[in-house]
């Protein structure tokens, strides 16, 4: 309790003067001949009621509770958060997968592009077939990320998300050039093996540390 003494020197408060400041004034220990400054004491209370209120969201906070036994990888009060690697992730993964289609069923200027001028059928068809084959491969490493990926094996990996985004998008950018130029096809091989090998490659390895391991995903 505050207590607040003005020594009242004109002796012009009367017992109903002090009886209001001391009602209006609940702050104060209000005594016999002695005046409480009200504004004073207004303002400190107000001061306080704004502290209060300003700490209240972070009582609040640290009031939560937390079901019991709940022990996040990330340790103690820290959640995984959903980063800007995510969803670019999953946006070059997506726009990978979509050239590799289109490049499938036009692949033949490609073909064309790996041999002589003067070529036979069969010449034409092993070339095709050579490219069919990257192709098809591609498409399966494409299931094992999108497997690893979907199923939170390494969707909050940074390091997976962050080489697979360079690696999708880089090869995003070269088949544009490898589908638009009409590149030689023996060129999709070093594509194939930086852009789609390498990420597919860790993928499995993640595959095999959370799965055979028994390790946590992050």
């Amino acid at each position: 309790m505050t207590t607040v003494i003005i020594k009242n020197n004109s002796g012009c408060h009367d017992g109903n003067e002090d009886a209001k400041e001391k009602l209006a004034c609940p702050g104060a220990r209000w005594r016999p001949g002695l005046a409480p400054s009200c504004s004073r004491i207004s303002r400190y209370f107000a001061i306080r009621r704004f502290v209060r209120e300003k700490r209240r969201p972070e009582r609040l906070l640290r009031a939560t509770v937390r079901p019991s036994g709940f022990h996040h990888p990330l340790g103690a009060g820290r959640m995984p958060l959903v980063n800007g690697l995510v969803p670019s992730r999953f946006l070059t993964l997506t726009a990978h997968l979509v050239i590799v289609i289109t490049i499938f069923w036009s692949r033949e200027n490609n073909v064309r592009a790996c041999l002589p001028l003067q070529y036979t059928q069969q010449d034409y068809e092993k070339k095709d077939t050579e490219m069919v084959v990257a192709l098809s491969v591609t498409l399966g490493l494409f299931v094992v990320e999108l497997a690893g990926f979907l199923s939170g094996v390494s969707m909050f990996n940074n390091l997976q998300g962050l080489l697979s985004t360079g690696a999708h998008a880089s090869a995003a950018i070269a088949l544009l050039f490898f589908l638009f130029e009409q590149w030689d096809g023996s060129r999709y091989w070093w594509i194939f093996a930086f852009c789609s090998a390498l990420p597919a490659a860790v993928e499995v390895l993640l595959f095999v540390s959370v799965f055979g391991l028994k390790r946590k995903p992050l």
